[in-house]
């Protein structure tokens, strides 16, 4: 006896069952009643989205099952018409809402797609002629201007093709005129048994839409489509049933819906976004009010504070006040004093910060240069001046020059020697001077005396740094507005600059450097012995000397490098906040330890036995600074003295050399 053959168990899960749902509420809710074709669709869904392959009576078979397990009482509604409203409770309703959802917005998406495809299409029309265009799901549709050619709204422009329906209920419902008579063998299932094998379904038709003047416009059946595209659509003029037109209404509805829907979450989420902001300015709010009642609280803390201060000082002062009335005069007398001095002090304070700070000099330090670099430049001065005569013999006696026709040499001679320029010195005593001395020791003293006189009592900075009257405006009003004190701490800043610039270094300096050893050169050759009989003044005065072709380029150098650092010696003690001057000894001043060096004739070093010994010739000068500050203006002239300052207000730089016996 034989047993009937069953049927494999169908392998369902819990996703198939939650996509299924999802996926029939979907149709059911964009107007799809058809029971048959959501079957259908269902079996596509899952084939193409899951990769189960059921059958159409399987997908039935499960549906009433879920009713029936689901539902406990009689409705008139089922879930292949009403879908999940037939249910009373439905499992897993969030997952199905979810996937529903999902549907909704590819929905959506695929619609937007396929009305970009056919207005590019439309737009590739030529104007030859105007046409209208019409909005039909989606697509615009050109439409003739010709009153015989126009389309109605409500007549569909859609003919159904009778000959490629999917099923025959298909075809019954939209060409009722046709016979409705059903053979026998023909059921309204989409599955006909043949043995065990099952008819195949049909694959997705398409969608041809037929644009006059344009090739024809394909697009595959949408699976999540609403609309029934079981059926090919050719867009012609002739009239279309009623119920293509109805169709046509309702999936415009549908499709105005979804957009909607898609601009009002758009608008949700720029809502969102500006709710974002406003709740971040609430919070920069809330934390400029914190950081404003930090500061009040500061503030009234510090207020409070100074009050006490104040308060307390206000104590000390009655204290004092009452201490003073018991104390005899004379201490009272001494506490005015200490008060008027501390308040001068304290103005004066206010005075240098004032300058200071307009100047941008220190108030409380002095720019002066170190006494050390300033002994260093001035020793060796006296090392080069005492080169000059290295090819010359020591003992040899200097010629006595005539000063009357000699000028230059004449105002030298009278600075070394302390007379007045009204008394000529006679022959006799000349040369007794130039025997006792030599003619090394007469050079170096003659080459000091140039230094004074040509160097740092001569204006020549001026002729760089020319005045004009806008400059002397410029010091007016600052004098006027901010003081003396502060006019002389500009200037004194100014003055650094230029004699520290480039120009004034590498230009100004070796110019005036190699003028002034020409004339030195010219005014000592009458003192040479072997100098050569050439006029005075010439362009050649180097070779005047009588020396070899190798020496004279060699005391040029001597010459021109003396006068560079003199002068550069100059510059610093012109720029600084002290005053300087220079002392040179004349002949027959006493020798005093404190502020010379002791030498011979022959540039050695002389050890004196006698503090009151006359001097012969002062080498070098020496340098003080006067402790007071500058009040004016630099002055581009050094005061030359012949004698030591005095007064305790005075400081010694750098000492003299001087030739004693």
């Amino acid at each position: 006896m034989g047993h009937k053959h069953r049927k494999p168990r169908v392998a369902w899960n819990f996703d198939d069952e939650c996509s299924m749902l999802a996926f029939l509420e979907f149709r059911i809710s964009h107007g799809e009643m058809d029971r048959i074709k959501n079957i259908e669709a269902i079996t596509l869904h899952l084939r193409k989205k899951r990769s189960k392959r059921f059958t159409s009576s399987q997908i039935e078979d499960i549906l009433n099952e879920i009713q029936n397990q689901t539902t406990q009482k009689r409705r008139r509604g089922t879930v292949f018409t009403d879908g999940l409203r037939a249910l009373s409770s439905v499992p897993h309703e969030e997952n199905v809402l979810r996937l529903k959802q999902e549907l909704e917005d590819e929905f959506v998406m695929n619609m937007q797609s396929q009305e970009r495809v056919t207005r590019s299409a439309s737009r590739s029309l030529g104007s030859s002629q105007p046409q209208r265009k019409k909005h039909v799901s989606g697509l615009e549709i050109p439409e003739s201007p010709s009153s015989s050619r126009a389309l109605s709204t409500r007549a569909s422009r859609f003919r159904l093709s009778a000959t490629k329906s999917t099923s025959p209920l298909a075809r019954k419902r939209h060409f009722p005129y046709q016979s409705s008579h059903t053979p026998s063998n023909r059921t309204l299932s989409p599955k006909h048994e043949e043995g065990d094998r099952e008819t195949p379904i049909p694959p997705y038709p398409t969608v041809r839409i037929t644009i006059p003047g344009n090739s024809d416009i394909s697009t595959a059946d949408d699976l999540h489509s609403p609309i029934s595209h079981n059926e090919d659509v050719s867009l012609h003029q002739t009239k279309t049933p009623t119920t293509d037109a109805g169709l046509y209404k309702r999936a415009t509805n549908n499709l105005s819906g979804s957009f909607s829907e898609v601009k009002v979450k758009r608008l949700e989420e720029e809502v969102k976004d500006l709710k974002e902001r406003l709740s971040q300015a609430k919070k920069c709010q809330q934390h400029l009010d914190s950081q404003m009642h930090n500061i009040n609280s500061s503030l009234e803390t510090a207020l409070r504070e100074c009050q006490r201060r104040c308060a307390e000082y206000a104590d000390d002062i009655r204290c004092l006040k009452y201490t003073l009335s018991e104390k005899n005069p004379a201490d009272r007398k001494l506490l005015y004093q200490q008060e008027r001095q501390i308040e001068a002090l304290r103005h004066s304070l206010s005075e240098r910060q004032q300058n200071a700070g307009f100047s941008r000099l220190s108030a409380d330090e002095h720019h002066v240069p170190k006494q050390d670099d300033v002994e260093n430049v001035m020793h060796s001065i006296h090392h080069e001046t005492k080169r000059i005569l290295l090819s010359y013999d020591d003992n040899f006696t200097a010629r006595t020059p005539d000063l009357d026709h000699e000028e230059d040499l004449r105002s030298l001679f009278w600075r070394v020697l302390g007379t007045n320029p009204s008394s000529p010195v006679s022959s006799e005593t000349l040369k007794a001077i130039l025997g006792k001395n030599g003619l090394q020791a007469i050079i170096c003293a003659l080459f000091a005396s140039a230094l004074c006189e040509w160097v740092f009592a001569t204006d020549f900075e001026s002729t760089i740094a020319r005045s004009s009257m806008l400059l002397n405006m410029y010091r007016q009003h600052i004098s006027s507005i901010d003081g003396s004190n502060a006019l002389k701490n500009v200037d004194i800043a100014a003055n650094k600059l230029l004699f520290g610039s480039d120009y004034y270094l590498n230009h100004a300096i070796p110019a005036r450097a190699k003028e002034l050893a020409s004339m030195l050169s010219d005014a000592l050759a009458p003192l040479i012995p072997n100098t050569t009989e050439i006029p005075r003044h010439s362009t050649d005065r180097f070779h005047t000397w009588g020396e070899g072709i190798k020496e004279s380029p060699r005391r040029e150098k001597r010459f021109i490098d003396v006068f560079k650092r003199a002068l550069r010696l100059k510059g610093d003690l012109l720029s600084s906040t002290g005053l300087f001057s220079l002392v040179l000894y004349h002949r027959g001043t006493c020798f005093d330890k404190s502020s010379m060096i002791a030498e011979t004739k022959h540039g050695d070093s002389a050890v004196m036995l006698s503090h009151t010994e006359p001097i012969q010739a002062c080498l070098l000068p020496a340098i003080y600074l006067r402790k007071l500050p500058r009040q004016d203006i630099v002055d581009y002239k050094l005061e030359i003295h012949s004698e030591c300052p005095t007064g305790s207000d005075f400081c010694l730089v750098s000492k003299a050399v001087v030739v004693v016996d």
